[in-house]
């Protein structure tokens, strides 16, 4: 999740995942609506991730996997074990 900032003052998350590897990030989601401040956009997002039902598995996980499936799984992120 992050946030841009398309006009001094104005806030819009954006959600985005690595592309394959290279460093670089995919938008795969965005607002619709834009916030007045970076955390109300922030908060907008995490919202929006949550309304999604995904939970832990992230925005792109196969439904086929479960909620630890991943390499994040033991690498410390907070992730459950």
């Amino acid at each position: 999740m992050s946030v841009s900032e398309p006009r001094p003052g104005v806030f819009c998350w954006v959600m985005l995942e690595d592309a394959g590897g290279t460093g670089a990030w995919t938008e795969i989601e965005k607002s619709d609506i834009c916030y007045s401040s970076y955390l109300g956009a922030l908060g907008g997002g995490v919202f929006e991730l949550d309304l999604m039902g995904i939970g832990s598995r992230g925005p792109r996980t196969s439904m086929s996997q479960g909620p630890e499936a991943g390499p994040l799984r033991d690498a410390g992120w907070g992730v459950p074990q």
